[in-house]
């Protein structure tokens, strides 16, 4: 149960992480596109979630 909380808390850091990383990229690359820096975000919450469940199987 422990263990899989973790995983919980760690799939949504990494989905807090995500946007925060989506925000960044979009500032330094000065695109003025939100759904630009959404859209990577997007992208890298499907890999946490992908990552997740790929440690959550392999207990």
């Amino acid at each position: 149960m422990k263990i899989e909380m973790n995983f919980k808390e760690t799939a949504e850091n990494f989905e807090d992480a995500a946007y925060s990383i989506g925000y960044a990229i979009c500032r330094d690359n000065k695109i003025d596109s939100w759904q630009m820096a959404v859209k990577e975000a997007d992208q890298n919450m499907y890999n946490a979630k992908k990552e997740y469940y790929s440690n959550k199987n392999n207990i």
